[in-house]
């Protein structure tokens, strides 16, 4: 829990924030305050509280990301992928996942980004854990290296390391992010010749690629 000396300059830093995006007519404050609106006499106990406390931080690394991306043509973000997006912005409360959202929403606003705002994106992402959107960076870090990579050295690098049999060995918590990785699309696994499945060596997919590249800033 936050301690209420902590909280309060959290607020009034995100208050600031989402002031100066207004002033400064910034497409993601305006697509985020249509379903955010600023929540005042909270308790710091309540989930109303940890939700805005989620919204100034989205906030503040937006600001942060659009300065680095540079130009920006700010566009209109439809409904369909506005309020799907919010709502699920909103309750994360991982550093690196917010840098995925914020990503996502700087993307999805800027028309230079060539990201097409899509709630496929939106889905996926809220279904991702840290070690996930870890393990993702990795596999498309470069985009050089073709046909499956191996995987037991994840989430550090895709360098194999092989078990005192010969065989590769992949840890568990390694095991259930690629296959939650699997079974939203992102990467594919290698298979044998009975067609089973080998998460020892994975590839990407293309849609791995588009979503990796829609929660990533772009620097046109």
């Amino acid at each position: 829990m936050i301690d209420p000396i902590t909280a309060a300059a959290s607020i009034n830093t995100g208050i600031a924030t989402l002031e100066a995006a207004a002033k400064a007519g910034s497409t993601g404050f305006t697509f985020f305050e249509k379903f955010a609106p600023v929540w005042t006499g909270m308790k710091r106990d309540n989930a109303e509280y940890e939700i805005y406390m989620n919204r100034v931080e989205l906030m503040k690394k937006y600001e942060e990301f659009r300065k680095k991306a540079g130009p920006v043509a700010d566009r209109v973000v439809g409904m369909s992928f506005a309020k799907p997006f919010t709502e699920a912005a909103v309750l994360e409360d991982d550093s690196s996942l917010q840098d995925k959202w914020a990503s996502l929403m700087l993307n999805a606003g800027n028309a230079l980004s060539g990201v097409e705002p899509r709630t496929a994106y939106v889905s996926t992402l809220k279904e991702l854990s840290a070690l996930d959107v870890q393990i993702l960076d990795v596999l498309y870090s470069d985009l050089g290296i073709s046909g499956p990579m191996p995987t037991s050295r994840l989430p550090a690098s895709i360098t194999p390391r092989f078990a005192a049999d010969g065989e590769y060995e992949v840890p568990q918590d390694v095991l259930a992010s690629l296959a939650n990785l699997q079974r939203l699309g992102c990467i594919s696994f290698a298979t044998n010749w009975g067609e089973e499945q080998l998460p020892e060596a994975v590839s990407r997919t293309l849609f791995g690629q588009l979503f990796v590249r829609a929660c990533t800033v772009i620097e046109v």
